[in-house]
């Protein structure tokens, strides 16, 4: 019986983080409510931009028919 009230406050739980009308809103809420608390790390970098420079060296012959 335990395991069923359990499974269900998470799915009730889960359900109200992702409504589709207001979820995003309230995420936005705890993940400011989180960073204000310090219990969240720091923000992650930014990828990287691929460069235009390739990573393998350029074949000094032809290699074709």
């Amino acid at each position: 019986m335990k395991k069923l009230l359990f499974a269900m406050a998470i799915g009730a739980a889960l359900a109200w983080v992702f409504d589709p009308d207001a979820g995003s809103r309230r995420r936005d809420l705890i993940r400011r409510k989180l960073e204000e608390r310090g219990l969240t790390g720091p923000a992650a970098p930014a990828p990287a931009v691929p460069s235009a420079v390739a990573d393998y060296p350029t074949p000094l012959v032809a290699t074709g028919p």
